[in-house]
């Protein structure tokens, strides 16, 4: 059991700040991965939402892919409003690393 006295002693000393390393090579690696993986989805997505607006929009579109395109539509949207915000967090907190 500890007492004042064992603690003015210095028998039990305080614990060293541990600071982290954002420089450190496995963080840049791990950030510059997120940065393409976050930036390819949204590409991927945004062409998605493309296609599936040209779809919906043009006249000679064959109705197989105009159905395709309405049941899609909705969840590709969501999916550019998600994955978008999580991009804005993502740059805000910890940036972008591309690597050039």
């Amino acid at each position: 059991m500890l007492t004042t006295n064992s603690l003015a002693l210095g028998l039990m000393n305080a614990p060293p700040p541990v600071n982290p390393d954002y420089d450190a090579p496995f963080y840049a690696g791990i950030n510059q991965i997120a940065s393409w993986v976050l930036a390819g989805g949204l590409g991927v997505l945004v062409i998605c939402g493309i296609l599936a607006a040209v779809a919906l929009g043009a006249k000679g579109t064959p109705e197989r892919a105009r159905t395709i395109a309405e049941n899609w539509w909705f969840r590709i949207v969501v999916a550019i409003l998600i994955l978008g915000s999580f991009n804005g967090l993502f740059a805000f907190i910890w940036g972008f690393d591309f690597g050039f």
